[in-house]
């Protein structure tokens, strides 16, 4: 897979060549899968083994020598190709310069009430503090249009802010589902019963003629 890298500064390790297998190192009998592969399994021992410290001298070079392809059970790669230097610089590097590294940063505490820039800690509190409110107003606007049944013309709530844009949507789009009369529903349902009733008569009728 490595070989399709191109950018500059990268040294790479697979686990295995092209049409190799990697395999895994043990699996887990409760779960019944396997926990971890044996190309990192042994890369990862070696880390704790020999690399102890932040001050540790071991290279990638000592990293990359300690590929045991009996215990491996395939061929692992490196690529050295993209690293300024070529193999022989790459193989200098230490292994903390990648798996230790610390960079130094300050954070800026405290938040502005004001801005936009969520790194710098002017985080834009007021704004989106207004959004919400205006968000909760539409919400009761609307749990009240809905309790009293009648039509919803959202261009008409005050929202407190440009949430969203309603000048171009008709009123009627947003009408809420009407309450089904009770004398209806009856009808409705006895009217069904009705057609019903007449199909099974009309079946059996059929059945003692036929």
């Amino acid at each position: 897979m490595y070989s399709k890298f191109y950018s500059p500064s990268i040294i790479a390790s697979g686990s295995s060549k092209i049409d190799q297998s990697s395999y895994s190192h043990h699996a887990d009998s409760d779960v019944g899968v396997a926990v971890i592969d044996r190309w990192t399994y042994y890369v990862l021992e070696f880390l704790e083994t020999q690399v102890l410290n932040q001050s540790s001298t071991k290279t990638l070079g000592d990293l990359f020598d300690s590929y045991d392809e009996e215990k491996i059970h395939s061929q692992p790669g490196v690529l050295w190709d993209l690293v300024q230097g070529g193999e022989k610089r790459g193989r200098e590097r230490l292994i903390m310069d990648f798996f230790g590294n610390v960079q130094e940063c300050e954070v800026d505490g405290g938040v502005s009430q004001g801005g936009a820039g969520v790194g710098s800690g002017n985080v834009n509190v007021t704004g989106w503090r207004e959004e919400l409110r205006g968000i909760e107003r539409l919400v009761e606007a609307m749990k009240k249009i809905n309790e009293s049944g009648g039509s919803v013309n959202l261009g008409e709530v005050d929202v407190g802010g440009p949430i969203v844009s309603l000048t171009d949507t008709p009123a009627a789009d947003y009408r809420t589902p009407s309450r089904v009369k009770e004398e209806e529903k009856w009808s409705k349902q006895a009217i069904g019963t009705a057609v019903v009733l007449g199909g099974l008569s009309m079946w059996f009728a059929g059945s003692v003629l036929g």
